[in-house]
């Protein structure tokens, strides 16, 4: 409250009256004076005893009456002054009143004492005691319709405010109280109303204090920037603007102005707080410690500043050094309950429970009335049964803030069901409420529940059309909910409302890359990047150059001139950045200053550019399959903003896509370490870990082939037993038991045989993969008898450019009775190639050479090239082969009159055979999650032509279903079929999967 409004219309008042109100007026600036002074906690504990003291030994007496008053009443005030002292301010005051009824001074700031303690029945009493004897006091007047606004009593409230003269001061104080409780639209309707008035600068500074609690941040930038135009000195305005920038995440802009006030000399322990809190959310908690440190240096019981080191030093996980920090803390009386209750969450990262209640329950008995305070109490986890929460709604139904609390306590923890009730139960109480409102639709967005979400933010944007909190977060639900269109259209709205926010232009970047809108996303970073760093230095310093005879400064600039030139976006201002103490020592003291003051201008700016070009650079090798090098450029990123959550996210998928799960599930770790709320983060770790579970399976596949005379007549059926252990994350093990059944179309008889399996595959590095295969089998017929094959290979994935296998593999050829027989066998080499030229432009190509074990050999080479028309999740893609075969024995048939009896080479030998193919592939991804390992519902058809210089043509058609019914059930199923002149063919194949 504006204690300027407090002695308005009370011309009534008696001399003695006047006099006190005099006494009064002077206590009053007094305490003000001394309220500007950061040690006035000191001043009044050392006053405390010293008055206590005059109080009890005052002699009373008329000449001594007034001493006894004043002395009383200065103590009540200095214990006003802090929260834990209220109920003894309080005690005070109705000692005071018991001699001084008629003081209505003494009633109005016994009501305040009554409105801090949230006692609102009381205060009223007070309030309107005044307002019985004098109802024109403004100050009465607007703290009954204050108390009156906070119980909800909003028809009482409009009696006792509708009285007040509604000048632009009034207006504004109404306004004030409106959003005190939550009731925005009004409060910007004063304000209007207020303005309209009287339009004036400092009115205009209050509206826009205002317009940062509802998120109307551009609007009150405007407002701020406006009035440093005018006042370059004020350094309260400046502050303002660093905190406003800082809430909307545009942490680079923020970071400049601390640094700039710092350079100047100018509030430095606000602008090193400043800092660290600054550094603290962009999730750098080492530098944000640089900066706590710096400022508890020179003040060591700064409270905010040894809360926010206990919180950054426990999410470097230096536990100890933390729980100290907060021992020292918990000596300061305003933050002890606080500093049990962060010790307690400490002990419960160290799974010390039993410390952690003791911690909880000490908090608890210091403070019983902070909403975590008592959910850490009750058992964090276990405190959210249906009674408890129903218990919270119903005691405070009636309190929107403390229920807003509530909720708040609850979405911070992750209970999103509980915070939504919370705020639905406060929009039925007091509709108006719009921070409430505002926060049921981002709570909402959090628990996926995303249309009803971007509805309650389509509505507030309605109301509110220009507010960038409500603009942004809506954009963000439409690209968190797939509608990446409508997200990258309303960012492009909002950049035409501030195109100085380029964290906007950033996120508008990120969905469109998400909805695979690669040229947007392309054009969107670009214009982060314009105009460039280093011309925009380059440009600056050219005045500074020819003011001095600094050779050191002029040889810089020639050649940042040149780097700019060149088309460089920050490497010049990386340059002499690392070269300015040396320059600065070269020039005089104020130039040394212009270029300081030049370097922190332009920072903002270089950090933006920076990360947006190597987060640009970064995403676009990844677009392109190039995952090796976009690892290195993220690693780079990652170092210069460690706290981006986008970098360590597609960091991690990287990690994945390159099989190096150990490194990806650190970096999700650490992920969820510092931002435990992270939508995606817990979905990734829970693919990896569920990889990483062993399985056993059922699988059974069936071919039949017919065709190419007699070579080609059989049916085939193998049935496994499946068990796979993956170990250290990287490597698989399986083992199968299988049972077979050939019925070759020659002897119309089905043969038996029964094996096993051992194979191992695993990723030795992010350049090299390994993977080896061997096969037992027994024939149940003692004349087949036991055949052993087995395959592996090598792969060297060459930067993502290509890759390059090396393999081997022994194989059974069983394509008739006669192969059976001769237990015929082909040894394989192989060399082959993968190359994503593109993303959409793939390259592959084989080169085989086959050793037969019935003294005969064979080449078979093949060329393929396929382009994707479309993306994920609905791929079409093309495909074209050339394959080149040659055996040099050709198959030799021996008959005993017209009866069969034998083959020579009982398999396909074809010479210099040419055949063409091409493949019609349609791939559709279902799964919920698109993420790298979470392919688990999808379907695959293909279909293909192809024709040889044989003259055969032919026509396949390959289908395939994966369908995961939960984390732990699996099934696949796969169906081909074949026709062609020479040659039909059919399979069948399938597969359950349990993982336990």
């Amino acid at each position: 409250m504006k204690y300027h409004l407090i002695f308005r219309n009370n011309s009534n008042f008696k001399y003695s009256e006047k006099f006190a109100l005099s006494f009064h007026i002077l206590v009053f600036f007094t305490a003000t004076f001394l309220s500007l002074i950061p040690a006035i906690p000191v001043i009044a504990e050392t006053a405390k005893p010293n008055l206590r003291t005059t109080v009890t030994n005052s002699i009373v007496s008329p000449e001594e009456m007034i001493s006894d008053f004043e002395a009383r009443h200065t103590l009540a005030r200095i214990l006003s002054y802090n929260n834990a002292t209220l109920r003894e301010s309080l005690h005070e005051y109705n000692i005071l009143l018991e001699s001084s009824q008629d003081n209505m001074m003494l009633h109005l700031e016994t009501g305040d004492i009554y409105f801090r303690m949230k006692q609102y029945d009381m205060a009223l009493k007070e309030f309107n005691m005044v307002l019985k004897k004098d109802s024109n006091n403004i100050r009465a007047r607007l703290s009954s319709g204050k108390t009156y606004l906070l119980q909800q009593k909003y028809r009482e409230a409009e009696i006792i405010l509708k009285q007040l003269q509604p000048d632009a001061l009034i207006l504004s104080e109404l306004g004030d109280m409106e959003a005190s409780v939550g009731h925005v639209e009004k409060c910007i309707d004063y304000y209007n109303r207020a303005l309209a008035l009287k339009h004036d600068k400092d009115l205009n500074l209050r509206f826009a204090d205002q317009m940062m609690g509802w998120g109307d941040f551009y609007r009150a930038e405007r407002i701020y920037r406006n009035y440093i135009k005018f006042h370059p000195d004020s350094t309260e305005t400046k502050l303002k603007l660093a905190s406003l920038l800082k809430s909307s995440q545009r942490f680079e802009q923020a970071e400049s102005i601390y640094r700039m006030l710092l350079t100047e000399g100018k509030e430095k322990d606000k602008a090193l707080f400043g800092l660290a809190e600054l550094k603290y959310d962009e999730k750098d908690f080492t530098k944000s410690l640089i900066y706590l440190d710096l400022l508890l240096s020179e003040n060591p019981n700064h409270e905010k500043s040894l809360y926010l080191k206990g919180k950054a030093l426990a999410f470097t996980k230096n536990y100890d050094e933390a729980l100290k920090n907060f021992d020292v803390l918990s000596r300061i009386s305003s933050k002890e309950a606080i500093s049990f209750l962060e010790k307690g969450k400490i002990y419960l990262k160290l799974g010390d429970d039993k410390k952690a209640c003791l911690c909880f329950a000490e908090a608890f008995r210091i403070d019983g009335n902070n909403p975590e305070i008592i959910f850490y109490n009750k058992g964090h986890q276990k405190a959210t049964p249906a009674r408890f929460i129903k218990d919270i709604l119903e005691k405070n139904r009636k309190n929107p803030q403390a229920l807003m609390n509530w909720g708040n306590m609850f979405a911070s923890n992750g209970f999103r069901k509980e915070a939504i009730n919370c705020y639905r139960t406060i929009i039925i109480e007091d509709p108006a409420f719009f921070h409430a409102r505002l926060a049921l639709a981002e709570t909402l967005a959090a628990n996926s529940q995303y249309d009803e979400s971007i509805k309650h933010f389509k509505e507030l944007s309605k109301i509110f059309p220009e507010n960038s909190k409500i603009l942004i977060s809506l954009a963000r639900v439409l690209g968190w909910s797939k509608h990446y269109r409508q997200s990258v259209d309303l960012y492009t709205e909002i950049n035409r409302l501030n195109p100085g926010d380029f964290v906007c232009r950033r996120e508008k970047a990120r969905t469109a890359m998400w909805g695979k809108m690669y040229d947007i996303a392309m054009a969107a970073y670009d214009e982060i990047l314009t105009p460039r760093t280093d011309q925009k230095l380059a440009d600056g310093l050219k005045p500074l150059c020819r003011q001095t005879n600094s050779h050191k400064l002029s040889a810089e600039c020639i050649k940042l001139h040149k780097t700019a030139e060149n088309g460089s976006v920050y490497k010049g201002y990386e340059t002499i950045m690392a070269e300015s103490d040396a320059i600065k020592n070269s020039l005089e003291s104020d130039r040394a200053l212009d270029l300081e003051r030049k370097l922190i201008e332009l920072s903002a700016l270089y950090k933006i550019q920076k990360s947006a070009f190597l987060e640009k650079e970064a995403k676009r090798l990844s677009w392109e399959k190039r995952f090796i090098p976009s690892m290195e450029v993220f690693e780079k990123l990652i170092s210069f903003t460690p706290g981006n959550e986008e970098a360590l996210f597609d960091y991690a998928q990287i990690q994945c896509a390159l099989g190096l799960c150990d490194r990806e599930s650190a970096v999700y770790q650490n992920l969820l370490h510092i931002d435990p709320m992270h939508s995606l983060a817990p979905v990734a770790l829970s693919i990896l870990e569920k990889r990483s579970w062993p399985l056993v399976g059922i699988d059974y596949f069936y071919w039949h082939e017919k065709g190419r005379g007699e070579l080609s007549q059989i049916a085939r059926n193998r049935y496994d037993l499946t068990a796979q252990i993956p170990f250290m994350c990287r490597y698989r093990f399986e083992t199968k038991v299988h049972h077979w059944v050939e019925k070759p179309d020659f002897t119309d008889q089905s043969y038996h045989a029964n094996g096993f399996s051992i194979a191992f595959r695993g990723v030795l590095s992010a350049i090299v993969s390994a993977e080896a295969k061997w096969t037992h089998k027994k024939y149940s017929k003692e004349i087949f008898g036991t055949t052993d094959t087995g395959d592996a290979g090598l792969w060297f994935n060459l930067r993502n450019y290509a890759h390059v296998g090396i393999g081997y593999e022994k194989s059974d050829e069983l394509y008739n009775y006669f192969g059976i027989r001769q237990k015929a066998q082909a040894e394989t080499w192989s060399l082959a190639t993968r190359s994503d030229i593109t993303r959409h432009l793939e390259l592959t190509g084989k080169a085989r050479y086959i050793d037969y074990n019935d003294n005969n050999e064979g080449y078979h080479h093949s060329l393929g090239i396929g382009y994707a028309f479309t993306d994920h999740p609905r791929i079409f893609k093309v495909t074209l082969s050339e394959n080149y075969r040659d055996t040099a024995k050709d198959s030799l048939y021996i008959y005993n009159g017209p009866a069969l009896i034998d083959i020579t080479h009982p398999y396909w030998t074809p010479e210099n055979y040419f055949g063409t193919d091409i493949n019609f592939q349609w791939h559709h991804d279902l799964s919920e999650y698109f993420l790298c390992g979470n392919e688990n519902k999808y379907y695959d058809i293909r279909i293909s032509f192809g024709a040889g210089n044989d003259g055969n043509s032919s026509a396949q058609i390959d289908g395939k279903w994966h369908h995961e019914i939960s984390d732990y059930l699996t099934f696949e199923i796969n169906a081909m079929l074949h026709r062609s002149n020479e040659w039909d063919a059919e399979s069948i194949s399938g597969k359950i999967q349990l993982r336990f």
